[in-house]
């Protein structure tokens, strides 16, 4: 079973998602920052959805420090630019979506890269 590591500040979207996706994925969720690392290494996710802004740290940080991993990421944002978007595609990132979630949008783009995850990564997809 792939393992998903789902993270967001707000519990309440870390709970549907892990309802919709525990038949899924073996799951590991965080609603802060200080820990992601950590999580990386120990849990070793396939897959990750990020929030982009979560408190205690530097998202585009984190993202360039586990690059070599070859996770694939869903990750979100309130506001998002060309600049930002030309920086999570250099450091992986593949699919991109803006807040609020639309649950089921999320949990199909999941189930569909956890289909193709011995595929190569595709670029940023919004």
């Amino acid at each position: 079973m792939r393992r998903l590591l789902l993270t967001d500040e707000s519990e309440e979207v870390l709970e549907y998602l892990s309802r919709e996706l525990g038949n899924h994925f073996e799951l590991c969720t965080s609603t802060t920052g200080d820990v992601m690392r950590e999580y990386v290494e120990t849990f070793r996710p396939d897959m990750m959805v990020l929030d982009l802004g979560m408190p205690k740290y530097d998202a585009i940080s984190f993202l360039t420090a586990i690059r070599h991993k070859n996770i694939r990421i869903i990750a979100t944002n309130f506001y998002i630019t060309e600049e930002l978007i030309r920086i999570l595609d250099d450091v992986g990132v593949t699919w991109l979506m803006c807040k609020p979630l639309e649950g089921y949008k999320v949990v199909g783009r999941l189930l569909d890269m956890e289909l193709k995850i011995d595929d190569p990564p595709d670029r940023i997809v919004r």
